[in-house]
């Protein structure tokens, strides 16, 4: 049986620290059957304008991630049995399509007992819910994306321990590297003068780096 895709809820949010808008977080809620509605699923996208890193999540699995400064991009990842696409266009800012249908294309499912445009049974409708059941989905998502930044900040701060490990293991080699040049240096240094004076002292320094002198005798 083909999916029958519907959409619940969509947020976006300017979510930048010193400058709002230089970050995009964009939420869309939605399910694939009527028949199952219970079974939604939760699509999350962070867009940092500044690092180009865009990051999208499905159902609180990382599913892409990448880094462009590009302002339009697609992503398509398949999700049981429909195929969807998160991106951004020059005539959409962020979109997200299902089977090439666009969410904001996609009708309604209201439960029954909930208010909607249009439908009062339950069902799905060309309408949003109104009142409580919207006040629902809106906390939720908040709740979904205040925990991913809970996240997100752990993540960030478990890399840059990484990355504070990494450059201090790289500072020692490093170092290391630089003692072991200077020593070579040291005895390159050391060895040319030790030539030069048995040069001076009319040593065959060939017949030095044999195991003999001039007269064939042996030097130690």
């Amino acid at each position: 049986m083909p999916n029958e895709p519907y959409q619940v809820y969509h947020e976006r949010q300017d979510v930048g620290k010193r400058l709002k808008t230089s970050k995009k977080r964009v939420y869309w809620r939605l399910g694939l059957s009527p028949h199952e509605p219970t079974r939604k699923h939760e699509v999350l996208l962070v867009h940092s304008l500044i690092s180009g890193k865009k990051i999208v999540f499905l159902d609180g699995v990382e599913v892409h991630n990448s880094k462009s400064i590009s302002p339009t991009f697609n992503f398509q990842f398949p999700l049981l049995g429909s195929l969807i696409s998160i991106g951004a266009s020059d005539s959409s800012p962020y979109y997200l399509k299902v089977d090439s249908v666009n969410f904001r294309d996609l009708p309604y499912y209201t439960p029954p007992g909930s208010s909607s445009v249009g439908l009062s049974q339950g069902g799905v409708s060309s309408g949003p819910p109104l009142g409580g059941d919207m006040a629902v989905e809106r906390e939720r998502a908040r709740r979904v994306m205040n925990d991913l930044d809970e996240d997100l900040n752990l993540a960030l701060k478990i890399q840059e321990e990484e990355n504070r490990i990494s450059d201090a293991k790289k500072d020692r080699e490093s170092e290391d590297e630089r003692i072991a040049r200077r020593m070579q240096e040291e005895y390159d240094r050391e060895m040319g003068e030790h030539e030069e004076y048995l040069r001076k002292s009319g040593v065959d320094l060939e017949g030095v780096r044999m195991g003999r002198g001039d007269g064939g005798e042996e030097h130690f």
